[in-house]
């Protein structure tokens, strides 16, 4: 039996909102059938106890007609209440809708105030999408309604509701671009954008000073589109750094992303200075409350973290940072993030027993998992000569990369001149003229996985010789 759409509202409610469904059940505003609440409570009921395990007949079994009819007046009554709640948390929606609802009654004054109140309002407000949009509809509803007044002590202020219509389609439009070249890196589409170049021409000449995300997006468009200009980068980071007040932890969490994936961008690319960079970038996302508040910290991010601040032997660091921060990731991924991370410090500091005996107990419920896992595999039998462990792993990870359709072809370039590139030094050996003509190949080769392990341990084995 199908689930219903009932069922569906009721499971993704909580307690606390349980509660305040029932206040607006018991309203005669609301709600004038008295039959609806015990059909609600026991609908919720029902959920509770499928939570806690114990088992309950079905409440889509029943085809009555008055339950059908019962539950379907709920749905609608749960809809509405949803709605409400989403408009209290949402208070530019709210005043948008009360400014339309005076203005359409000619309640003069009190539209007069609450589009004061609103401009005050919003000038506390984050400057997302949502911030220009309910700017421009409420310039754009004060012009309408003076304009249907006529009174001479009304300036029609044609010029303030355009203001407002730029910045939110300006605004928006840079965001969309740069979601946009960025899927381009992944996936092979083309995209036709009309005015992009008009649009880059008013921001470039200050047309919409001071306005942090016209500001922000119009940098990110740029670090997408000439990586090559180092400059824009520093811009970037400084410009998240002045204007993050401005900016839902949601949407700082996308910024700081455009900032990591122009840094691994340039570290696939062998460009200097990035891990360090990428690193400082991190050590800046740990120390922003607000975003570190909003969420469960991403197992991915946090072996990401670990992963660079150890490739910059930033080992006590580490340390320091897997004992104040494991907590912060989701309890049911705490364990095999604190495994595969422990392990991998556990190489670093060439404890490579201990390295083992940890991976062997890492769950592969995740492909990075598998990949990361059978990276330092491949490097720690390689540190510890174990030839015949090696080109064995070699093999399997050959094989794996082959038949695993989820990898995709970029990442699968990366691992095979990994796997590649290790053969080559493994099979160098204290051979100067191979292990130089390695260096020389790999430093002209970009999408190598794990680059700089390879080129440190060319590095060692030639000074060794020397």
């Amino acid at each position: 039996m199908p689930e219903l759409k009932i069922e569906q509202l009721i499971r993704a409610m909580n307690k606390h909102e349980a509660n305040s469904f029932e206040k607006y059940l018991r309203s005669p505003f609301f709600n004038s059938d008295p039959k609806l609440l015990p059909v609600f409570r026991t609908l919720f009921k029902k959920k509770s106890d499928a939570a806690s395990g114990e088992k309950q007949k079905k409440i889509s079994g029943n085809k009555s007609k008055e339950f059908r009819y019962h539950c379907s007046f709920l749905s609608t009554h749960l809809e509405n209440f949803y709605a409400l709640r989403d408009i209290n948390n949402a208070p530019m929606l709210a005043a948008q809708i009360s400014l339309n609802a005076v203005a359409k009654r000619d309640a003069e004054k009190s539209f007069s105030y609450l589009f004061q109140h609103f401009r005050k309002q919003t000038e506390k407000s984050f400057h997302d999408e949502d911030y220009y949009y309910h700017r421009y509809k409420a310039f754009n509803g004060f012009l309408a309604y003076t304009g249907q007044k006529k009174k001479r002590k009304h300036i029609i202020r044609f010029d303030e509701a355009m203001r407002e219509l730029d910045k939110f389609y300006v605004s928006r439009k840079l965001q969309l671009v740069c979601e946009i070249v960025n899927a381009q890196n992944v996936i092979s589409a083309e995209y036709k954008v009309l005015l992009l170049d008009e649009i880059k021409e008013l921001v470039a000449n200050e047309h919409f000073n001071n306005e942090p995300s016209i500001d922000i997006y119009y940098k990110v468009l740029l670090t997408l589109t000439e990586p090559d200009n180092e400059t824009h980068i520093e811009d970037l980071q400084s410009l998240i750094k002045s204007y993050s007040k401005w900016f839902s932890a949601g949407e700082l969490n996308n910024l700081y992303l455009y900032l990591k994936n122009y840094c691994i961008k340039k570290l696939n690319q062998g460009v200097s200075g990035y891990l360090e960079r990428l690193f400082e970038i991190y050590k800046l996302i740990l120390n922003d409350s607000k975003v570190m508040k909003s969420d469960y910290l991403s197992q991915w991010e946090f072996k990401n973290i670990v992963s660079v601040a150890l490739r910059l032997k930033e080992t006590k660091w580490t340390q320091q940072f897997i004992d104040k921060y494991l907590t912060m990731l989701h309890p049911r991924e705490q364990r095999n993030a604190r495994i595969y991370n422990i392990a991998n410090l556990s190489f670093h500091l060439k404890n490579y027993k201990a390295t083992l005996k940890l991976l062997q107990n890492v769950e592969f419920s995740d492909l990075y998992y598998q990949l990361d896992a059978r990276t330092m595999m491949l490097k720690l039998y390689f540190e510890t000569d174990d030839d015949t462990s090696f080109f064995s792993q070699v093999s399997s990870f050959r094989v794996f990369l082959s038949r695993n359709k989820l990898i995709s072809s970029y990442q699968r370039s990366i691992y095979r001149n990994f796997i590649k590139y290790s053969v080559r030094l493994h099979r160098a050996g204290a051979k100067k003229t191979k292990l130089q003509s390695l260096l020389n190949k790999i430093n002209s080769v970009t999408n190598i996985g794990d680059k700089r392990w390879i080129e440190e341990n060319a590095k060692l084995l030639l000074d060794s010789i020397r």
